[in-house]
């Protein structure tokens, strides 16, 4: 089977560095159709048969964003053709096709069984609705290539501040985020609490006032994922809402931040997300505090549940749950520090025995 990779994908390099032969191609052109309309985005044109198409989540959602290249593909894949979306952007693929559920759905209906893939960096929750399609096939990687990295430590120092305030909370308001504006909402009604933390919810659209405490200089740094350490420094705890709270168990580098600084954390997200990082390796805080917020199905009862457990852990004294918290904290750097190290060989090991599942390769 021929194998056809779009330009940018981020697998290509599994192709290059394993040598597996293979046709790099540009799906950003513009197309225009008979009727006038362009597109850009287009799929694949010519009398292509027996291949293997691995496309990025975005030119998969432009496709289905035009009912013209929406049967162009469908047409693709019923004439012997395979199709894998790599979701190499995160949180897209779980948040961009609530948009256009009834697209996906209506061409499961038409397709064969397993002729497309869509590869998450997040694990569908049991109640994520295309965790339910019968012909378009749900996978996730082992390990997330972009996110399960080791963030650097500005200036070095993992200890604490002898004065450190209780806890820290640093957040964007963005659209289509309930539970982070739950947690807005809940937090504004008790302001004695937010006088005992770093708390900064930054709208959006306010580019001044997103990025708070001191960050590394560099064209080539991503802010958000290096831990401001005149922050963690000066914190004993984390509030830290998660990008997802309904759909996926997604695990970004929000959670990465206090693990790599070893600060104790208490996060907004998924009912089971807990247990997640439990499945992941990690420990939590379940031996010094009560965790039975992660159970709860209501996102409005889990951040009631983790305020008040805040509260609690101020009122005991947030330092002394910090220092209990010390073996929990390093056993999870240390892990971090081997999913950091071992993330490519496992996902490349995950490569390879899909393309043999799906009969694309011969070892």
């Amino acid at each position: 089977m021929n194998i056809v990779v779009q330009s940018g994908c981020s697998v290509e390099d599994f192709f290059i560095f394993n040598k597996i032969p293979y046709t790099l191609s540009d799906f950003w052109k513009t197309k225009t159709y008979d009727n006038g309309t362009e597109l850009s985005g287009y799929f694949l044109e010519g009398n292509v048969s027996d291949s293997l198409v691995l496309l990025s989540v975005h030119s998969f959602s432009d496709i289905l964003s035009n009912i013209k290249t929406t049967n162009e593909l469908v047409n693709f894949i019923n004439e012997g053709n395979k199709v894998w979306v790599i979701d190499n952007h995160g949180v897209d693929i779980t948040l961009k096709y609530i948009y256009i559920k009834d697209k996906i759905k209506q061409i499961d209906s038409l397709l064969k069984k397993n002729s497309i893939i869509l590869f998450h960096d997040a694990i569908p929750s049991e109640h994520a609705w295309f965790a339910s399609l019968k012909n378009i096939k749900n996978l996730t990687f082992p390990i997330i290539n972009w996110l399960y990295t080791l963030p650097r430590i500005f200036h070095g120092s993992l200890e604490k501040n002898v004065d450190a305030v209780d806890f820290m909370l640093t957040t964007v308001l963005k659209k289509n985020r309930f539970h982070r504006k739950t947690l807005y909402q809940k937090l504004n009604k008790k302001p004695e609490l937010l006088s005992k933390g770093l708390v900064n919810f930054a709208k959006a659209s306010d580019t001044t006032s997103v990025y708070v405490g001191e960050h590394p200089d560099g064209a080539d740094v991503w802010r958000d994922g290096h831990p401001s350490m005149d922050l963690y420094k000066n914190a004993n705890l984390e509030i830290v809402p998660e990008t997802l709270y309904k759909t996926a168990y997604f695990t970004t580098e929000k959670t990465l931040k206090p693990i790599a600084t070893k600060t104790p954390f208490l996060i907004v997200s998924n009912k089971g997300y807990l247990q997640h990082l439990k499945n992941l390796g990690f420990r939590t805080f379940n031996s010094l505090i009560d965790e039975s917020y992660d159970n709860q199905h209501r996102i409005e009862d889990r951040v009631k549940s983790i305020i008040i457990l805040l509260e609690d852990i101020i009122k005991n004294g947030s330092k002394d749950f910090y220092l209990q918290s010390k073996e929990i904290l390093d056993y999870n750097f240390k892990h971090l520090s081997y999913i950091a190290g071992s993330h490519r060989y496992q996902n490349d090991l995950y490569m390879f025995d899909i393309l043999k599942k799906e009969k694309i390769l011969d070892f």
